[in-house]
């Protein structure tokens, strides 16, 4: 009976100490869908082709709340329950109202997205008291404009303003769960193929070894082995692409909606250019057999300065990182961006911008 106690408590222990964080969005959104009867971790998804503006918007949140109640507070909160285009993007949001000398009892949030920690902004002068473990509580007079944070699971006068929530790809929570596309749920990712139907050809794909078709207006041909082309990828995390460029080829300006860290390794001579933000553009020279790093969510291009072709390979830390094209995006979209809108923001005038969005914008993505 002890040993078994010891081992309870152990188990308590370890899981005590695990980091859980909101999935990050597998697809482009994952609009929650309340009216499904399939019940998983959040919600399944919506599909995509009745999803509206609308999902994605809420009102309210300028409207002062009833605080004529005992404690003399009232919290509006705007979470995926209220807003379904918040599902799966770990982010929510609450307005506090205060009467004079008004309260907002002592709250314990029992999510949290990683960091573990929310932030708030103060309107009026507050003053906010959180609670530590077998230390004395911290006092904070909070003026207009002042934000603070809440760390992990203690307890405070005041309720969440946002969640800060590390998102990541979810976890294998078995052996493997491979990507049923035949299936009707829509969930973030894809659900689990019956195990029983799974063989062998779910865990391999064949064409990287073949060259991409570079014969297009940039040059270059991305071919991406994703869950999209690989079911066994489906919660691993992971994804490849080889990316063919023919001499002075282009892989233009991208970025990925679902922020993976990418490592592409060059096979021949390339020129990688990345961008920061408020800062000059890096530039690095990729000689053969070079591997290049990079980090979440910068904008970065490849570009073959010689006179024979070249490939790279490149492993992506998600298993459905997706690509938008800063090129195509902007002058491609369909309808239209405003043209007054990419005036004013590229500063050039209105006949410009109406020559490139009448341009063909090529897709070098297979």
């Amino acid at each position: 009976m002890a040993a078994k106690t010891l081992l309870l408590a152990l188990l308590a222990m370890a899981s005590s100490l695990a980091m859980a964080s909101d999935p990050s969005p597998l697809q482009d959104f994952c609009v929650a869908d309340k009216d499904s009867k399939v019940l998983v971790n959040g919600f399944v998804c919506k599909d995509p082709k009745v999803v509206k503006a609308e999902d994605f918007f809420f009102r309210g949140l300028d409207k002062a709340g009833d605080t004529g109640k005992k404690l003399g507070s009232n919290v509006t909160a705007v979470n995926v329950n209220k807003l379904a285009g918040l599902n799966t993007l770990g982010i929510s949001m609450v307005r506090i109202d205060y009467a004079p000398r008004g309260l907002n009892p002592p709250t314990l949030t029992p999510r949290h997205g990683d960091p573990h920690r929310h932030r708030r902004t103060a309107l009026r002068r507050l003053r906010h008291i959180q609670q530590r473990q077998r230390q004395p509580s911290l006092h904070q007079d909070a003026e207009e404009g002042l934000q603070r944070w809440q760390p992990k699971s203690s307890s405070s006068l005041l309720a969440m303003a946002s969640s800060l929530a590390m998102a990541s790809d979810p976890s294998p929570l078995q052996d493997f769960c491979v990507a049923d596309k035949a299936s009707k749920v829509l969930v973030n990712g894809f659900v689990c193929k019956d195990p029983m139907q799974v063989t062998a050809e779910d865990f391999f794909a064949m064409g990287l070894d073949k060259a991409g078709n570079t014969e297009n207006k940039v040059g270059s041909m991305v071919t991406a082995v994703n869950v999209n082309k690989l079911a066994g990828l489906n919660t691993l995390g992971i994804s490849m692409v080889r990316i063919d460029y023919a001499p002075r080829g282009l892989n233009p300006p991208h970025t990925h909606p679902v922020p993976p860290r990418s490592s592409p390794t060059a096979l021949g001579r390339l020129r990688h250019i990345q961008h920061r933000q408020r800062q000059s553009s890096l530039h690095q020279d990729a000689e053969e057999g070079r591997r290049v790093c990079v980090p979440e969510g910068l904008i970065h291009f490849q570009f073959n300065p010689g006179h024979t072709k070249t490939v790279a390979i490149g492993a992506l830390s998600s298993q459905n990182p997706g690509t938008i094209t800063i090129a195509n995006a902007v002058f491609g979209s369909k309808p239209p961006i405003s043209d007054d809108v990419l005036a004013k923001a590229f500063q050039v005038d209105k006949k410009t911008v109406d020559w490139l969005q009448a341009q063909f914008w090529a897709d070098n993505n297979n």
